[in-house]
């Protein structure tokens, strides 16, 4: 889906459940399996990261006119819904 290496997301996961932000439990049905849940500490993280993003995104966006954003996001998802139908 991301289209990243699986070694790299592998490192991540493993580095954020190291870190507290994840939960990795095993999944029932396929012992091969498991299930990754976002522990409190992470939910807090997420947060902590999501306000600094979209404070930066505001500052980033500012010197935009009105009109310049709607062409930039219409932009940005015609690039996307094209980048999406890829074949990779």
């Amino acid at each position: 889906m991301t289209r990243r290496p699986r070694n790299s997301i592998s490192r991540a996961v493993h580095r954020m459940q190291k870190e507290g932000f994840l939960e990795r439990i095993p999944d029932p049905d396929d012992g091969r399996q498991a299930k990754l849940t976002i522990t409190p500490a992470g939910r807090q993280m997420h947060e902590k990261i999501s306000k600094y993003l979209v404070m930066r995104e505001a500052e980033m966006f500012d010197i935009l006119t009105h009109g310049e954003r709607e062409h930039l996001r219409e932009i940005l998802r015609k690039l996307a819904l094209h980048a999406a139908g890829l074949a990779r």
